[in-house]
């Protein structure tokens, strides 16, 4: 029975683009399933590159192939596996992987093909004691190995799946003529059970060894001839395997640990990127609701003034309007405004916010006089004091102060200003013109002293140093107080908040607005919601600096992305950088794992492994010292602008599912390290078996 046979093999290697060197010439050839064939001739005979036909290291450009009856050339690398299991190969090189020991060499393709661990050694065992290989270099790297050891455990390699034909590429080439014999004699003795075809220029040795002699001469057949016989018998029974053994993680784990320093700045560049990509998810997660919790810690947050826009000239390309008082009846009667506020006539125009400020004769400059609308409970956030108390009742005369004024007068008082009495004074001129054009001058002239009782620790984001004090108590006091000019003139009592009510919308002592003051501070999210004003303008200083908090924050967040974007694509190009670098550095042992059996996915595996390694090393730092590291920049920002918690990093749960985010980052780090290292080696250009084996020499 004829186990090879091979039909008008032609292979052409191009020199230009219009001429080729034809390196075998209509090679036909077929070999029994047993028996020691040399194949000899001179250099560039073409004996190599038939050897490299045979064991689909390379591709014929004509001709076939048949092993066992069956046709097994074919360009795709699935159908490399067919042969594997029917060819053993021997190298001239060995090919052996120099940074494992005899045991794992030999027992590699065993484990390739899915044999538990423990046979493969058991058997690989048996076949080096076969080859002759002592036992005390069972262990031993094979770079320590002489030459002829070295053949002899790349021979018991390729018997180890007890092929059907054992392909040897010069085997004794660079051995003496004692370990020639010796692997002469071993070749001899094997090609009793199999078929051995040889390549070999030592004429004398092929004449005294083999049974059939293939001369070549420029890629011709010249001679085939038979020869003399061997003796001994190695027979070995074909098994099928079951089981599998992770040799694809052994020899992962191998080359991190060879390539540790690259790995390591690998792990550096993973675990800073993730890092940065926990804190940036944490600060999404956790912003809305720290600027939201933030912006209400200000005692004023109910508070701001309404205004209507009236049209004052409309040319088509310009429109001119001005603010004006909205009209009371209608604002009360509006089913929104009137349920959610206190609407007020605003006192501003005779009592602003900048009023002058003493204690004893030192003068505050930068104090903000602002009202709240009463110090009964529902009004305001209890919460936020943190020293002293609040006031029993509402009146002029005791006041709270944020923290910001409290440190502002401290330090230049130099000691606490609580249970300090304030001085308060201002002074204003109205000026009312009779229907007869008269002008009639009032002055409002508020002085008072005013004991600080609490103090409340607010959002010190753009705030302002301020005093608070209860608008009720100062409606109270104008209600009371009257200008004694315009009463003698109209004979009637006018008191100061009379003048105000009655003013014109559009006049300045009716400041242009009402002042509205929310019932409940609990409704303080409602203040975001512009359509509850409809046409009417509601300002309010705490608004806007809860807007602008959140532009700021919304602002961050986009030059986050940005930078976490980079950051990533940075470390990605990096994987794949030191991925190609890996490969191409392991191109040649590539070869030799997939000469004996590897698939495709098996070497890129390797690769992916190896990132892997990195990958969840980083995944691992990086969680862990996220953590302190978010709580380090929480209490920083929350130092410089009092929002606390800004960074919140889902660890248990995440959209109420437990230990959701950990899952989510660590499958996306998997996908991401996968596709970085597949990537290139993918797309590296591909080259014939026989070239790659002579790569990294």
């Amino acid at each position: 029975m004829k186990t090879l046979i091979i039909k008008g093999l032609c292979k052409y290697f191009p020199i230009t683009k219009e001429k080729s060197f034809t390196a075998l010439n209509n090679i036909n050839l077929s070999f029994d399933n047993t028996g020691f064939v040399s194949i000899i001739g001179k250099s560039g005979s073409g004996k190599t590159t038939l050897l490299n036909m045979i064991s689909r290291f390379d591709n014929p450009s004509k001709g076939e192939i048949y092993l066992n009856k069956k046709k097994y050339i074919s360009k795709k690398k699935k159908d490399y596996l067919f042969y594997r299991d029917e060819i053993g190969l021997v190298s001239q090189q060995y090919n052996l992987i120099p940074d494992r020991t005899v045991i794992e060499n030999v027992s590699l393709p065993l484990l390739i093909s899915g044999v538990k661990k423990n046979k493969a050694v058991a058997i690989a065992t048996s076949l080096l004691k076969y080859v002759g290989i002592p036992e005390e270099l069972y262990k031993s790297n094979v770079n320590k190995l002489s030459g002829g050891e070295s053949q002899r455990v790349a021979i018991a390699r390729a018997l180890i799946r007890n092929p059907k034909i054992l392909l040897c590429d010069e085997p004794t080439g660079a051995l003496d003529s004692i370990n020639s014999k010796k692997v002469m004699k071993l070749l001899s003795s094997i090609s009793k059970s199999r078929l051995v075809i040889m390549v070999s220029h030592n004429l004398q040795l092929v004449k005294q060894y083999c049974n059939r002699i293939v001369e070549l001469s420029d890629g011709r057949i010249i001679n085939d001839y038979a020869n003399i016989k061997t003796e001994e018998e190695l027979t070995k029974p074909k098994e099928e395997y079951k089981g599998q053994y992770n040799w694809i993680s052994k020899f992962s784990l191998k080359n991190y640990r060879k390539r540790i320093k690259r790995n390591l700045f690998v792990v550096a560049s993973l675990s800073i990127s993730m890092i940065i990509t926990t804190l940036v998810f944490g600060f999404i997660n956790g912003k809305d609701s720290a600027i939201k919790n933030s912006t209400y810690e200000q005692l004023d947050f109910g508070y701001g003034t309404l205004s209507k826009d009236e049209i004052v000239s409309d040319t088509g390309f310009i429109k001119l309007t001005k603010s004006v008082r909205p009209n009371i009846v209608e604002l009360r009667s509006n089913d929104k405004i009137g349920k959610l506020f206190n609407i007020c006539p605003n006192f501003s125009a005779i009592l602003p916010q900048n009023i002058k400020i003493s204690i004893s004769d030192l003068v505050f400059e930068g104090l903000s006089y602002t009202p709240i609308y009463s110090y009964q409970d529902g009004y305001y956030d209890k919460s936020l004091l943190t020293k002293g108390d609040i006031p029993h009742s509402d009146s002029l005369h005791e006041v709270i102060i944020n923290l910001k004024c409290y440190n502002q007068i401290a330090s230049l008082l130099g000691y606490e200003p609580l249970n300090e009495y304030l001085h308060l004074y201002h002074k204003f001129e109205s000026i009312y013109v009779n229907e007869y054009g008269e002008e009639i001058t009032d002055y409002f002239e508020f002085e008072t002293d005013c004991l600080i009782v609490g103090v409340v620790d607010e959002l010190d984001y753009l705030n302002s140093p301020k005093i608070y004090y209860s608008y009720l108590s100062l409606e109270s006091y104008l209600q009371e107080y009257v200008l004694l000019n315009l009463s003698t003139y109209y004979d009637s009592k006018i008191t100061w908040y009379d003048r105000v009510m009655d003013a014109e919308d559009y006049s300045v002592i009716s400041s242009y607005s009402y002042q509205l003051f929310l019932k409940d501070y609990k409704d303080r999210n409602l203040l975001f919601d512009n359509s509850i004003f409809g046409e009417y303008t509601f300002n309010s200083t705490s608004l806007v600096i809860a807007n602008s908090l959140i532009g700021f924050m919304n602002a961050a967040e986009y030059a986050l992305f940005l930078f976490l974007a980079i950051g990533v694509i940075g470390t990605l190009l990096i994987i794949t950088i030191i991925s190609f670098t890996n490969y191409s550095e392991d191109r040649k042992i590539s070869a030799i794992l997939t000469s004996l059996g590897a698939k495709n996915s098996d070497i890129e595996n390797i690769y992916v492994n190896e990132n892997m390694y990195s990958g969840f090393i980083s995944l691992a730092l990086s969680l862990i010292l996220s953590y302190p590291l978010s709580s380090i920049i929480n209490n920083v920002i929350y130092k410089y602008i009092n929002v606390s918690n800004i960074i919140s990093i889902p660890y248990l749960s995440f959209y109420k599912v437990p230990f959701l985010y950990p899952l989510l980052i660590t499958i996306s780090v998997g996908v991401l390290i996968a596709l970085a290292t597949l990537i290139p080696i993918k797309f590296s250009k591909k080259r014939s078996l026989s070239l790659e084996l002579k790569a990294n020499d």
